[in-house]
């Protein structure tokens, strides 16, 4: 249900007042006199119909007699009116839905004068309803973009005090007043809000004209912040006057000046309009100050000072500072001025909304009056007025038509070159190659000012100096080490922005999470947690102190990887030393792991993933997201590659994404591991190149994806011929007794074999491995590292986590744990668990056939209960499984 506007509350309660000043029964003739004492599109159509308040008057003076109509009529057209909004979808009732009410009641006074003084009715009633039934809306013009001499509000309020007066003088005169019966008194009509509307000029808010689409056909319409008053009166919006107290609508105040840097709505109604003054902000200290940019805003006002092409554009990434420094100038033009006695020669900065001066220009010409009406303000202003544009590209196509090739940016080719309309315009690198390149003779209209990413320690200047406006919307105080935080790891792990963006984002969130948890201090570790999020990381990596998971990584990966110790080492320390800093801009680390297969090349990856990027609680134990696994053997094709990083435009499937970057760009903290890569088609490793020297990756819509917080991890079978059959290997494990049917060891207390020595045929696997590889990419990885076969110990001690890791998940499901029990792990090697050729893999199917299937058959069947616990030990060809005393 549509709500009452200020407009038609305003024009209900004019009507009443007209009435009352009358002592006459509240009619549709003063419903339709009331729409001409405040102003809206109704009035504008009426007016150029040729019906005004005169000829309304005349008319009715020359039937000679008063309005004369049911009394019941005047509620009925209100109804009517709010029916009528609810008809089109409107929001609001206004006054162009008065109109047409006043339009379909035949039996009212004021259709019958309307059809005398604005013929055919018929189509005054059609056009009111396609404005309030087009697509395109209406602007609305903010009481604070209009500042007004108080003394000039005084008089619009005066004289719409003596208007109303003088619309009431006829309607006393031409005929005798009804009798003062209590049927005959005025009744308000109530209003959805329960207020009378005899009582809304003191209570309602101030008015807020709306002009509906295409009003300007056939004639020129008014700009939006003025309309047109008689002689005596100044051209001013009556929503000043109205929002003035009534006891100083009919009197003038004493004169007071109109405050510095504002912009008489009288001389610039389009600016004032479409704008929004950044000097008059600045001078109210209402913009955050512009630290460290120096150096551009000097740039920029000596551009400002040509007397040709004098259009600097700021061209930078999102997020760098370009509106900052737009700011600035403002600041430094209200400073300049200050200094100067005369405010005459004041320049004043006012940006420009675009996408507000295209709204509403459905009807063709209507923008191109819009935007001719404002170069002619600006032109006027001769210098002073300094327009912002920020996106410039907007402009580009902005109002066009399917007709022809004009748009903002050719109707201001002319103005611009001749430095009639100076403009400071503010683009990424992207649009601006992209549209002002795009046109030469546009392009040579500007003047590119570099606006570059700030440093950390730029960046925490200004950080500090925007301080004191964010501790005051927080209510909290930033410690000198959040500030720190906010500049350095926001650099450092989110690579999607820039800086100052992405620090003041962290801050800002950081300020917003401290207050709601009722904190007065913001440290590096709730900055931490902001940059977290932001980036997509586990708060633990961010919280820890800096390489403490690093130092320990050596030690527990060696917990869960067997047989592969110098392996883990190499890894180790590769993480530890990019992590540092010494990585630049590649990856967090890039592995080449060789060998055979089943000797642990992918579980290494996958144990790594929990470690370095652990889960969260719900997935404990498992890798979950942070592993984006990729079987290459599947990309042997070489238009495979769209597959990886999305099919480029034009391509069936483009817009999806592809499985690697989306993956990584959904979640950059992750292992990446690519299976299999020696049968990946050539132009799919040539993919990796960028990923492993540059840490981005460029997917099929143009997006970059960073690479720089992941770990890549390439396993491969290459150079496995070099080990030939099972040879045993020496790496410093004892070969005394077999003690594999002893308990498990306490994973906590697993320590690195001493002094892990590398198998003689490494070397030999490498050279073998070489020549699978572009030699371009195999000099880009960290490490090389080669996975030899795994002897019976290790096997052994596999098979131990194995069933450790089956007891644990079974404990997790049924409540049901089981233990190894004496000659169990040798039974499972006796009984085809070890197999050089082919790893752990046999190891993990014998569990599954001679351990978890009589297990699972026994649980099904009833004979063991959750809560128990079992101890399996080998008996004969089978595995039996005891209870044990809890």
């Amino acid at each position: 249900m549509a709500n009452d506007s200020e407009e038609f509350l305003q024009l209900t309660a004019e009507a009443a007042d007209i009435a009352r000043s009358t002592s006459q029964r509240p009619s549709t003739v003063h419903l339709l006199l009331a729409l001409f004492t405040v102003p809206n599109p109704a009035e504008v159509l009426l007016r150029e119909r040729g019906c005004d308040e005169d000829a309304v008057l005349a008319e009715l003076v020359r039937l000679g007699r008063a309005p004369d109509e049911a009394p019941e009529i005047f509620a009925s057209v209100i109804e009517r009116a709010r029916q009528l909004a609810d008809d089109c979808a409107n929001q609001v009732a206004e006054g162009l839905h008065l109109l047409v009410a006043l339009t379909r009641v035949s039996r009212c006074t004021a259709a019958q004068l309307l059809e005398h003084l604005a013929p055919p009715l018929a189509s005054l009633r059609n056009t009111a309803l396609g404005y309030l039934t087009g697509s395109v809306p209406r602007r609305k013009l903010a009481r604070e973009e209009v500042r007004v001499p108080a003394r000039a509000a005084g008089a619009v309020g005066a004289d719409i005090q003596g208007r109303r007066g003088r619309l009431a003088m006829p309607l006393r005169e031409s005929g005798p007043r009804p009798s003062a019966t209590p049927s005959a008194s005025p009744r308000p009509v109530p209003s959805r809000s329960g207020a009378a509307p005899s009582e809304m000029p003191q209570t309602a808010a101030p008015f807020e004209p709306a002009v509906p689409q295409g009003l300007a056909q056939p004639g020129p319409l008014p700009p939006p912040a003025v309309r047109s008053f008689p002689p005596e009166a100044p051209a001013l919006p009556s929503a000043v006057a109205r929002s003035m107290p009534p006891a100083t609508r009919s009197t003038a105040p004493a004169e007071q000046p109109a405050p510095r840097f504002a912009l008489d709505p009288r001389q610039y109604p389009w600016l004032c309009a479409y704008g929004r003054n950044l000097s008059q902000l600045a001078a109210q200290g209402q913009l955050d100050p512009a630290i460290g940019r120096a150096a551009e805003v000097e740039e920029v006002l000596d551009i400002l000072g040509k007397r040709r092409a004098n259009n600097p554009v700021l061209v930078g990434e999102p997020g760098v500072g370009k509106t900052a420094i737009v700011e600035g100038l403002a600041q430094r033009l209200v400073d300049l001025d200050r200094s100067t006695s005369d405010a005459g020669e004041d320049r004043i900065l006012v940006e420009l909304d675009v996408a507000g001066l295209v709204a509403g220009t459905a009807l063709r010409g209507s923008f191109s009056e819009r935007l001719i009406g404002i170069k002619d303000e600006v032109r006027r202003a001769d210098g002073r007025v300094v327009v912002f544009i920020d996106e410039l590209h907007m402009l580009i196509g902005a109002g066009a038509t399917s007709e022809g090739p004009q748009d903002a940016a050719n109707e201001l080719k002319a103005a611009l070159a001749r430095g009639e309309f100076p403009c400071v315009g503010a683009t990424t690198h992207d649009e601006f190659r992209k549209h002002i390149q795009g046109d030469p003779a546009l392009e040579r209209r500007f003047v590119p000012v570099l606006v570059r990413e700030p440093s950390q320690r730029a960046t925490r200047e200004i950080l500090e100096g925007a301080m004191p406006r964010y501790e005051a919307h927080h209510g909290v105080r930033f410690l000198p080490a959040a500030l720190e935080a906010a500049a350095q790891l926001s650099a450092r792990y989110v690579r999607d922005r820039f800086l100052p963006d992405k620090a003041f984002a962290a801050i800002d969130l950081a300020g917003s999470r401290a207050r709601r948890e009722g904190r007065t201090e913001v440290g590096r570790d709730d900055v931490a947690r902001a940059v977290a999020r932001m980036a997509g990381l586990p708060e633990d990596r961010l919280l820890a102190p800096e390489g403490d998971r690093f130092l320990t990584l050596e030690r527990r990966l060696a917990e869960r990887v067997v047989g592969h110790e110098l392996q883990i080492s190499r890894i180790a320390r590769a993480l530890r030393r990019n992590y540092a800093g010494f990585s630049a801009q590649r990856p967090l680390a890039s592995f080449l792991c060789l060998g055979p297969s089943g000797v642990g090349k992918t579980e290494t990856a996958r144990v790594l993933a929990e470690e370095l990027f652990p889960a969260g609680p719900e997935e404990a134990g498992t890798a979950s997201g942070a592993l984006v696994r990729i079987d290459l053997s599947e990309y042997v094709e070489a238009h495979s590659v769209a597959r990886l990083v999305g099919a480029p435009p034009g391509y069936v499937g483009y817009g999806e994404g592809g499985l690697l970057s989306e993956a990584v760009r959904r979640r950059p903290a992750c292992v990446v591991l690519l299976d299999e890569a020696e049968k990946a088609h050539p132009s799919v490793l040539q993919l990796l190149l960028a990923v492993l020297d540059e840490g981005q990756l460029t997917d099929g819509r143009g997006r970059r994806v960073d690479f720089t917080g992941a770990v890549v991890v390439l396993t491969s079978n290459a150079g496995a011929a070099a080990f030939g059959g099972p040879a045993p290997r020496a790496l410093g494990f004892g070969k005394g007794e077999n003690n594999a049917d002893a308990a498990p060891p306490d994973p906590g207390a697993a320590t690195l074999p001493p002094q892990p020595v590398e198998h003689p045929q490494s070397q030999r696997a490498l050279e073998l491995a070489r020549g699978s590889f572009p030699p371009e990419l195999w000099s880009r990885f960290d490490e090389r590292l080669v996975f030899a076969p795994l002897s019976r110990d290790e096997v052994g001690r596999i098979a131990q986590l194995l069933l450790a890791d089956s007891s644990r998940r079974l404990w997790q499901e049924r409540r049901i744990a089981f233990r190894i029990g004496p000659g169990l792990v040798e039974h499972l090697i006796e009984a085809g668990g070890y197999e050089a050729s082919l790893g752990a893999r046999p190891m993990r199917q014998i569990i599954e056939r001679l351990v978890e299937s009589p297990l699972a058959d026994q649980i099904l069947s009833g004979r063991v209960r959750p809560g128990e616990r079992l101890l399996a030990i080998a008996a004969g060809t089978a595995v039996e499984f005891h209870r044990e005393e809890a």
